[in-house]
């Protein structure tokens, strides 16, 4: 963990607080952001989809830099 700020896609875990676990309701989410992205889709329209598919997103309201940051993080850690 890096601040205290999780990433969008995990959580703090409850039982060890220097560690982070899974959000699997956003994790789906990421991984429906991968797969638009690599199927050639921008940034905008993943944004646009993830508001209408009512995906959770921490600030309310899905941007296309948000769906931009978490795709590039996914490609980072891969």
């Amino acid at each position: 963990r890096m601040s205290h700020h999780t990433p969008y896609g995990w959580d703090v875990d409850p039982d060890d607080k220097t560690r982070m676990v899974e959000n699997e309701e956003e994790q789906s989410a990421i991984q429906r952001i991968v797969g638009q992205r690599e199927a050639g889709s921008s940034y905008a329209d993943i944004a646009r989809m993830m508001e209408q598919l009512d995906h959770p997103s921490r600030s309310g309201q899905w941007h296309s830099e948000t769906v931009r940051r978490i795709y590039t993080r996914t490609q980072e850690t891969n």
